[in-house]
């Protein structure tokens, strides 16, 4: 059978009307397109809707529990002497302290005394160090013959967990520039290094050391607990973290101040993350509902739709939140939002903060506040609950979405049929154009023998009459 390529040898144009016959034909399958086009559309709304409710959900729930509302800020007069932080649940409670810092946690190091060379054996045999430390406790070392230069000896303290470094420096000396030094790697008394011993002889020549008495190594630096008054009560630490020395504070000191003016340590509600957490639910809101309306709404000064205009589900999603938002909490004085300064704008339905009035309601009725919101049948739990009937596996928003993808797979085998009906048909057409073009080549053929023969008969004529 002839190819489609070979349509139009007749001279009739056969190929472009098989084109045109299958732009007819598949109108449909445009339709069907836009079809599709529409649901995909439908989805990527719901998609846009339902992120933006789960930053709205989020932007709630930082308002969901108490503890949302009993966060305490702490304030210091000297950041150079002292900071302090409480961590939430720990029991701080609001108030003020005076400070005084009068001497920081710090570390201890030991030196030996110069040495000519830092890669010769102090010893020919080994030996076992031992360090007794200033809470009683004792740490060994243990060194092999051979393996006792100061280097040999600095690099087994640093590969041991002794609680504190080795280092080596050089003074400069012509003779014995070479000194070993210790320094402890936590602060306070107890971390010092109160004895060195050892059961080689040539070692605690070098290295022998007694607080007590003078001795081989000597300290360079001190190891000192810090020491702090608060309200005039005289606290000592290892560290310079406190914990619970101020309860449910911890108290960082930094440097040492004044004795004769302390400075202040403050310790008070924080009014400002309640008001940052507020201010970003109502935020959340509006932008979801500005989503919402955008998708939503209709253009009539250009007369056209959008993706969702008059859509059921999106006017669900205003309604069901509006109406958790205007709900009542039965819990603590203030039951509404428009008491707290929070009200619905008229024009749009978003939700505007009146500050000054929201200000003092988290200044004077902070507890009234977090039961607005957290409280037994608070705003939180009836937005979750809203949000819930949007997004959860039986929700308006998910059953829209499924239904969505299910018409387009719908409209997939649809088209897939009609494609494969189209198909068909263009293939009947071309054979039947086949059949015309192989009839209309032959029809020229016989006109052709016709005009030959016609042609003959008219020249023996003329012969026959010239004769």
């Amino acid at each position: 059978m002839a190819s489609i390529s070979s349509l139009g040898l007749s001279g009739l144009p056969l190929n472009d009307l098989l084109a045109d016959l299958r732009k007819v034909e598949e109108a449909p399958l445009g339709l069907l397109e836009q079809r599709q086009a529409a649901q995909q559309s439908k989805i990527s709304a719901y998609g846009k809707i339902t992120n933006a409710l789960e930053v709205f959900e989020a932007a709630a729930n930082n308002l969901s529990t108490e503890q949302a509302f009993t966060g305490l800020k702490t304030t210091s007069s000297n950041e150079n002497a002292f900071t302090a932080t409480a961590p939430q649940g720990s029991g701080a409670v609001a108030g003020s302290y005076q400070i005084h810092v009068e001497a920081l946690a710090s570390t201890q190091s030991l030196a030996t005394a110069g040495q000519a060379s830092r890669d010769d054996a102090l010893s020919a045999t080994g030996g076992t160090l031992t360090f007794t430390l200033g809470d009683g406790s004792t740490k060994t070392l243990d060194l092999t013959a051979g393996q006792t230069s100061l280097e040999d000896i600095r690099a087994a303290i640093n590969e041991a967990d002794l609680g504190f470094t080795a280092t080596l420096l050089n003074n400069g000396s012509d003779t014995t520039p070479h000194q070993l030094v210790f320094s402890t790697t936590e602060t306070g008394a107890d971390a010092r290094v109160a004895q060195i011993t050892s059961d080689n002889a040539d070692l605690t020549d070098v290295l022998g050391y007694d607080e007590a008495v003078a001795s081989p190594m000597s300290q360079v630096a001190e190891a000192n607990d810090a020491k702090v008054h608060v309200n005039g009560i005289t606290l000592t630490s290892g560290s310079n973290t406190l914990e619970g020395a101020i309860e449910g504070l911890t108290l960082n000191l930094k440097g040492t101040n004044d004795a004769g003016t302390p400075d202040t340590l403050t310790v008070a509600h924080d009014t400002e993350s309640v008001r940052k957490n507020i201010d970003s639910f109502v935020s959340a809101y509006n932008s979801l509902l500005s989503t919402v309306r955008g998708l939503s709404s209709y253009d009539a000064e250009n007369n056209q739709a959008n993706v969702l205009t008059g859509d059921i589900v999106a006017r669900s999603v205003q309604t069901r939140l509006s109406a958790a938002l205007n709900s009542v909490s039965p819990d603590g004085e203030l039951g509404m939002l428009w008491e707290i300064g929070i009200s619905t704008r008229v024009s749009d339905g978003a939700l505007q903060v009146d500050g000054e009035k929201l200000n003092n309601a988290i200044a004077n009725n902070r507890m009234d506040v977090a039961q607005l919101f957290s409280g037994e049948g608070g705003l939180v739990g009836q937005i979750n609950a809203a949000i819930e009937g949007l997004t959860g596996s039986r929700g308006l928003l998910t059953n829209a979405t499924e239904g969505a993808k299910s018409t387009i797979s719908t409209i997939q085998d649809q088209y897939d049929r009609t494609q494969d009906r189209i198909d068909q048909k263009m293939a009947n057409y071309q054979k039947q154009f086949v059949a015309l073009e192989r009839y209309m080549s032959e029809m020229n053929g016989i006109g052709s023998y016709l005009t030959s023969q016609l042609g003959m008969l008219e020249n023996l004529s003329k012969s026959n009459s010239n004769s």
